[in-house]
């Protein structure tokens, strides 16, 4: 039963590391979606 528990416990942990790395994925590629909108939008200004 002791083992089941320290399983569970460390699936838990590796959802929440996932679950992290998601989410710091997710904020980086919003950021540069913005920035490539950023880029492209002053490329065709220019045009």
């Amino acid at each position: 039963m002791k083992r089941a528990s320290v399983l569970i416990k460390h699936a838990e942990l590796k959802i929440l590391s996932l679950t992290d790395s998601v989410t710091k994925k997710d904020v980086e590629m919003k950021r540069l979606t913005t920035l490539l909108e950023d880029i492209t939008g002053n490329m065709g200004a220019k045009s």
